[in-house]
């Protein structure tokens, strides 16, 4: 086969729409959904911490074909990339190019001292999967993708409320004993904070106290996190808590991406009728 002359660069230069329609095209195979209007895309970058200096594409006569896009937080004290997603357009699959932007991109970020990468891939996805370790990644945990059309029944014994305070959503936040799981990073904190404008922060509180909460996007009907407070958890809170959020938005559907496998709410979640339509391994690369 004739040897494609391309070229590896960040990409300060190239506007979201070209990003958009690599995007498209790269994934319009496969085996989830991921086709979504410009806005949703500029959405998706803003929530993630997109950072095109620490991207990488590959371009072919100087129109990209393939992309890192990366985004880039301080978390502890430590400079951690994310990997939003590794695409190669549809004509150019297969070539090994996924491997070679991959491996330049993370080169760039081991130059800009980024000390960790983090991704999420999909468990049926073995191509993607085995490039990534053999690139150094290992599986740090297991994360499902629910999504729920029919709730149980459940009774209302708790006042719902809209936080539009960003004190009292930090309190709740930072406490603890609400905390079900580490979230991922498009479910942190700082990914709510990016994209505030588009989530409501609704807590049930019984009395003078605050039982549990979501933050939920309000036209895909995405729940970013929950948080729970573990002694209320038997009590039918969870149930009440979704009853309300469904009742909320302009979707019919909930979904809950990357719910720890090993946390207790996955559990909770799927009795009171989510169901996983997806399997991910969340992966990490020291540098």
């Amino acid at each position: 086969m004739k040897s494609i002359d391309t070229c590896l660069k960040n990409l300060n230069d190239v506007p979201v729409e070209t990003l958009h329609q690599v995007f498209l095209d790269a994934f319009s195979g496969y085996s989830l959904n991921m086709q979504m209007p410009l806005l949703a895309f500029k959405e998706m970058l803003t929530t993630r911490s997109y950072k095109p200096q620490y991207s990488t594409g590959l371009f072919l006569d100087n129109k990209l074909i393939g992309m890192v896009l990366i985004g880039v937080r301080q978390a502890n004290a430590i400079k951690v990339a994310y990997n939003l997603t590794t695409g190669i357009s549809s004509k150019y699959q297969h070539l090994g190019f996924g491997s070679r932007v991959l491996g330049t991109a993370l080169k760039r970020l081991e130059k800009e001292k980024c000390e960790q990468v983090i991704l999420e891939v999909l468990d049926d996805n073995l191509s993607a999967k085995t490039m990534y370790e053999k690139q150094g990644f290992k599986k740090r945990r297991g994360l499902l993708c629910l999504k729920c059309t029919d709730l149980l029944s459940v009774k209302k014994k708790h006042t719902p409320v809209v936080i539009d305070d960003v004190s009292t959503e930090k309190i709740l936040l930072e406490d603890k004993a609400f905390l079900c799981f580490e979230p991922s990073w498009q479910n942190a904190e700082r990914s709510y904070l990016n994209s505030r404008e588009s989530h409501d922060f609704i807590a049930l509180k019984n009395s003078d106290n605050f039982t549990a909460y979501a933050m939920i996007h309000t036209e895909t009907g995405k729940i970013m996190q929950i948080g729970l407070n573990q002694c209320m958890r038997k009590t039918g809170v969870l149930s009440e808590l979704m009853a309300h959020l469904q009742s909320q938005i302009s979707s019919q559907e909930l979904y809950f991406i990357n719910v720890d496998e090993a946390a207790e709410l996955k559990h909770d979640l799927l009795h009171i009728g989510f169901k996983p339509y997806a399997v991910q391994s969340e992966m990490i690369k020291i540098l």
